[in-house]
């Protein structure tokens, strides 16, 4: 069966990604790790279409770095990056429509569809549904657990669980919104109505979930949650396959130089927080053990590289970077004492970690989430310390900033092997190879012919 499978599987791989954004428009790491993935998969001599909404009005196709975005024009105007308001045309019936017709117009079907997360799964259900084209859905992040998510919130992943139910959704939501700073019974009525809207949602996504060939979780612990919501689905049919690393042009040192300098900052004596600075990712946490670390030393910096605002971010020692390219990110992440990575929620697995472990840097981290799990073991390459807990992490960070030189070289050694077995483009290469075999049917095998 072996040799009759290689004898009939297809000459050329060609892959359809429906997901909802592309650089330059890119709300989170998922629409990142896509480029990163295209790239790869274009390397590996696959061709790569993906259909993507563009919110400036644009149609048509674009050609990237050997892969093709096809552009489907929505109704709304949005800027390029990060700061994404909720879209309606993205869960209308439109929306769904718009895919279909371009898919229609291809001269060349793919073998395989692909949808990049959540926001996706609906449109590539829908298209593989009509197409009969065999599909692979990518699990990034909690959406079909519970969008807000605070069910989940300061706890490992082997002891989360998600809310159930309209009424579980509902009161999640509203402590959503109260964890978040916001106050009063006034709003409580939209909140709880609002969390029964996102129910409904996540029981949609799950109905779509199940038409998928097969599941690719980015992580073991994402991995997990959706065996505890998804029993009945073929445990044969999930994989974890990690994301990329980040490749991006290098900058000069004399940009980091000048860089650091403008700053006042002084050579490797700065952490690193990268993300969004929100609750969830646990910016205020970073912020308030920076502060407790400058007590005991003063020479000690926090650089919070990312979009939002966290209160402490303009105290003095916290350096707040809202715009910073991937080339100076990956730069700045070189020299950092470690990464910080305090997060409250689940979160899928922290693009910023695999290049941290790739470069050697120590990481700190919270229990939980996919980093405790996949990329820090605690004491070696970095420590995990318990959720919501500032004092924890402080003392950490000034155990990790006393470590001598050999301690650091000890701790790089281990971090770059964790990344070569679990993150190298090799064998994320040949993890997506083997999905793709197993789902590809050839035609021979269709006609019975094998």
């Amino acid at each position: 069966m072996t040799l009759i499978l290689a004898m009939t599987r297809p000459k050329h791989i060609h892959i359809l990604i429906v997901n909802p954004f592309f650089p330059p428009w890119a709300p989170g790491g998922a629409e990142h790790s896509l480029e990163q993935l295209c790239n790869r998969f274009f390397h590996q001599g696959w061709g790569v279409k993906v259909i993507a909404v563009s919110l400036d009005g644009r149609a048509g196709e674009e050609a990237r770095d050997g892969y093709v975005v096809h552009w489907v024009p929505a109704t709304d105007r949005v800027p390029p990056g990060q700061d994404i308001p909720d879209i309606p045309y993205l869960r209308s019936t439109r929306y769904l429509n718009d895919v279909w017709s371009a898919f229609k117009k291809f001269p060349r079907k793919p073998n395989v569809l692909i949808a990049n997360n959540a926001q996706s799964n609906i449109a590539a259900a829908n298209l593989a549904g009509k197409s009969g084209i065999p599909a692979i859905a990518i699990v990034r992040d909690t959406q079909m657990l519970c969008e807000p998510g605070t069910c989940m919130d300061n706890t490992p992943t082997s002891k989360a669980r998600p809310c159930s139910g309209y009424f579980g959704s509902g009161w999640c939501n509203i402590r959503f919104h109260r964890v978040r700073g916001e106050r009063g019974l006034r709003p409580w009525p939209a909140w709880f109505v609002e969390g029964m809207r996102l129910h409904r949602r996540r029981l949609s996504l799950r109905h779509a979930v199940r038409q998928f060939s097969t599941l690719v979780t980015i992580s073991d612990s994402l991995r997990l949650l959706i065996r505890k919501i998804l029993p009945a689905y073929p445990e044969e049919r999930i994989t974890t396959i990690r994301n990329l690393p980040t490749i991006v042009p290098s900058v000069t040192p004399e940009e980091v130089r000048a860089f650091l300098t403008s700053r006042g900052l002084v050579k490797g004596k700065y952490f690193l927080f990268a993300g969004r600075k929100t609750y969830g990712k646990g910016a205020d946490l970073a912020v308030h053990a920076i502060r407790i670390v400058r007590e005991h030393e003063t020479d000690l910096r926090l650089i919070l590289a990312g979009r939002g605002n966290v209160e402490g971010r303009n105290m003095v020692g916290v350096v707040d970077e809202p715009s910073v390219s991937q080339s100076m990110l990956m730069a700045l992440l070189g020299k950092a004492i470690a990464l910080l990575i305090p997060g409250r929620w689940q979160e899928g697995l922290h693009r910023t970690m695999i290049d941290a472990l790739r470069l050697g840097v120590p990481i700190i981290c919270s229990q939980s989430g996919a980093p405790p799990v996949e990329g820090v073991i605690d004491g070696r390459n970095g420590y995990v310390v318990p959720c919501n807990d500032p004092a924890a992490l402080a003392k950490v960070m000034m155990d990790i900033a006393g470590w001598g030189q050999a301690r650091r070289n000890v701790s790089r050694r281990q971090a770059q092997v964790l990344f070569q077995e679990r993150f190298s483009n090799g064998v994320i290469m040949k993890q997506w190879e083997r999905v793709l075999d197993l789902v590809i049917q050839p035609k021979e095998t269709k006609h019975g012919l094998a």
